[in-house]
């Protein structure tokens, strides 16, 4: 006793599916199953379906050799057919059988499904089973596919009445019959609407038939519509065009064919002969003799006439075929004049006509309906008569990476001759879906560059290629990184909306394609920031802060007042003036005037103080950070780039060291000119000369200010897009104190 897994697939296409019930019978070497019905909860065996049961039985069935499906009616549906594709069976022990099946199930019937095994009749020998199901089969499939003869001495046919007599397994899907009507229906309702279709009367002039099919105009049609009369384009009609078969290399001129060589000289040229390209093999002739005395059809009671022209053809020089000699019928003479390019236009147009309309006749007849379809349905009806499903003839075995390589197909085409044709097989494995990544994202003001990869690891031979949402991006496109595919490099607008870039992995075989989004990355909330506060609130809240730490100094130097004259010292003055006279006094009382008077001002009272100068140095930097701060804000917000650096001014107090710059860094080059305000002069030139100074991090430095450097500068900054920026600045400049030296590493 043991169970068995049982998985059905349906065909993925419209009307695949099937009302009907649907039962099944394992067959094994020792035992066969009881039929079960193939039944889940809800609707079974709809289009694209893989259904899965288990069927429980009580004995060991050993090997399944055979699985037999029964379709049978259910409740009041009428009958439908069904497209089984293939039935799996897992046994109890793991092994799994694979059935494919891939035809249409008709009727009310019972189909016995082989394995996928190719087998033939010696391969069955040992089972009797299996040559009573081969048997049964063919029989079953000669009552279908029975033989007629059309037209004596044609190849026979199968024995139909009408194409709506064939089986499904027998025509078209339902998808290419249905493109088929389409197809022939708009022309026949276009020709209906435009009153061709009754019409007996001939052409009045060429330009009638552009009349015709306007609904179907292509780029091709559209070519031939202007360039048909041209002997180039006759030409390569020949070699390109749908039936490249008749034309042949002439070394030699046809009896039938009397061409003189001063018939062709205007055609050749001055410097070559008619037997000089004989020989060269430029000549080439295109003999219609095959249309020799076949007789032709009256048409709304006009007879018609059909040409079994030869035509010879010149390869110039330039490489065009062109034709240089018509002659209409296969026996030259009076009534049968060779037409030359020479002749009148229209002479020489209906003769390329007839030839064209003598290919068309060979092309439609003899290469289309009878090599094509006769010849080939005779083989075709023998084969299913002949030989069943299992035949190793219907089997594609496994392909192999080591199958590829260079192979020889002989064809033998009577009379002792084969037709040896070489070519290449390359076997490449099914693409995997690609890992498509984000290497690197860098926000920038109004922009974003992102680097993309798309790999797919462990395949070879795989192409690359890349695409914007619905737009496909050229591999030689400048953000593409070069000799590497896989690498894309983009820039993106960040007011753009949805940004979806997609992958494609291909090799010859087959493909995969990834898709990511990477607009979410490039939502920077510092560029966000900067693109929405206006630039008035981002001066008027530098403006804040700085009247914010202008009162704080104001509040800190009341306090230390107050502290200062509660102090010991009852005689110490209340004012700053006489703070300064009084220590000058008590330096005297002590003899040490001279290391404690630097001057009658305020600076020197600070001076005397390290603590109030260290804080009062740190409060000046902290406002100049404060203003430049504002002044970087102003760059960000106006020009092309974004500021990395720090600037750095020297205070009013005490700094480490007598060295002075301001620096600004921008990812861009910047062009800045500074000049005194209000005044014509521009610097460096002037004032500033050998104080400014580029670095190749296009850092700009100002040294070695002096005091008299000192006032209101304005800044004009151009980038690389041509945008300005002026700004107005206040620029001090204040020599080294004594005291400065004890505070060296502290700075701001």
């Amino acid at each position: 006793m043991g169970t068995y897994k049982v998985r059905v697939t349906t065909g993925n296409f419209l009307l695949a599916g099937t009302f009907s019930s649907i039962s099944i019978t394992l067959v094994g070497t020792h035992e066969e199953s009881d039929k079960k019905p193939l039944d889940n909860w809800g609707k079974d065996f709809n289009p694209g379906a893989v259904e899965e049961f288990k069927l429980c039985c009580q004995r060991w069935l050993g090997d399944i050799v055979l699985v037999r499906l029964h379709k049978e009616p259910y409740s009041f549906y009428p009958t439908d057919n069904w497209y089984c594709s293939f039935v799996e069976v897992v046994s109890p022990h793991g092994q799994t059988y694979r059935f494919p099946c891939y035809q249409w199930v008709e009727g009310y019937r019972t189909l016995e499904l082989r394995e996928g095994k190719g087998q033939t009749v010696c391969d069955d020998a040992d089972s009797p089973l299996l040559l009573e199901q081969r048997q049964a089969e063919l029989t079953h499939r000669r009552e279908c596919y029975g033989w007629k003869e059309f037209v004596p001495g044609l190849p026979r046919c199968l024995d139909v009445d009408n194409i709506s007599d064939l089986d499904s397994n027998s025509t078209y899907s339902l998808t290419k019959s249905t493109n088929f009507l389409l197809r022939a229906g708009n022309a026949k309702l276009e020709l209906w609407l435009k009153g061709f279709l009754s019409c007996t009367n001939s052409w009045t002039k060429l330009d009638d038939i552009n009349k015709v099919f306007c609904f179907n105009k292509t780029p091709v049609t559209e070519y031939v519509r202007a360039h048909w009369r041209e002997d180039t384009f006759f030409g390569y009609q020949f070699l390109n065009g749908a039936h490249p078969m008749v034309i042949r290399r002439c070394t030699e001129l046809p009896c039938n064919f009397p061409i003189t060589p001063a018939m062709v000289t205007s055609s050749l040229g001055e410097s070559c002969s008619l037997q000089d390209e004989l020989e060269k093999g430029n000549i080439f002739l295109a003999d219609y003799k095959i249309l020799e005395g076949v007789p032709a059809n009256t048409i709304n009671g006009y007879q018609q006439y059909i040409a079994a022209p030869l035509c010879l053809l010149h390869l110039q020089p330039s490489g065009e075929l062109v034709p240089i000699a018509i002659q209409l019928s296969q026996c030259p003479g009076p009534d049968s004049p060779i037409f030359l390019p020479s002749d009148s236009e229209w002479d020489w147009i209906l003769a390329k006509t007839w030839v064209r309309y003598a290919e068309f006749l060979v092309h439609e007849a003899i290469s289309h309906l009878l090599l094509t379809h006769l010849i080939d349905e005779a083989f075709a009806l023998a084969t299913l008569r002949q030989l069943p499903m299992c035949h190793p003839l219907f089997k594609i075995d496994p392909v192999k990476k080591s199958d590829g390589g260079l192979y020889t197909l002989r064809i033998d085409i009577g009379g002792g001759r084969g037709d040896i044709t070489k070519f290449c097989v390359s076997v490449f494995d099914r693409v995997r879906q690609p890992n498509l990544t984000v290497l690197s994202v860098h926000p920038e003001l109004g922009q974003c560059n992102v680097t993309l990869s798309c790999s797919v690891p462990g395949a070879d031979r795989v192409t690359y290629s890349w695409s914007r949402g619905t737009s496909w991006i050229p591999s030689e496109r400048d953000h593409q990184l070069p000799r590497s595919q896989s690498l894309l490099h983009v820039v993106i607008n960040t007011d753009s909306s949805d940004v979806f870039y997609r992958c494609n992995a291909s090799n010859r075989a087959s493909w995969a394609a990834d898709t990511a989004d990477v607009k979410p990355l490039c939502d920077s909330p510092a560029t966000d920031f900067f693109q929405k506060v206006p630039l008035w609130a981002i001066v008027a809240a530098g403006l804040g802060l700085l009247l914010l730490l202008m009162a704080l100094a104001l509040i800190f130097l009341c306090k230390h007042r107050k502290k200062r004259s509660s102090s010991k010292d009852s005689d110490s003055p209340f004012t700053i003036c006489e703070e300064v006279e009084g220590s000058r006094s008590r330096g005297n009382a002590n003899g040490n005037a001279q290391s404690r008077i630097v001057g009658n001002t305020i600076y020197a009272e600070i001076n005397s103080n390290p603590q109030i100068a260290a804080m009062l140095g740190k409060m000046a930097a902290a406002v100049c950070l404060v203003v430049l701060s504002n002044l970087q804000e102003v760059l960000r917000s106006r020009v092309n780039g974004i500021v990395h650096g720090t600037v750095y001014l020297n205070p009013k107090l005490p700094v480490p060291g007598e060295y002075k710059q301001i620096t600004w860094r921008f990812n861009n080059s910047l062009k800045i000119l500074i000049k005194k305000w209000n005044q014509p002069e521009s610097y460096p030139s002037g004032l500033f000369q050998n104080k400014l100074r580029y670095h190749k991090t296009h850092t700009l430095e100002i040294n070695q200010l002096q005091k008299e450097h000192s006032g209101a500068y304005q800044m004009e900054v151009e980038d690389s897009q041509s945008q300005e920026t002026d700004e107005l600045f206040q620029l001090d400049v204040y020599g080294g104190w004594g005291a400065a030296s004890s505070n060296k590493g502290q700075g701001w």
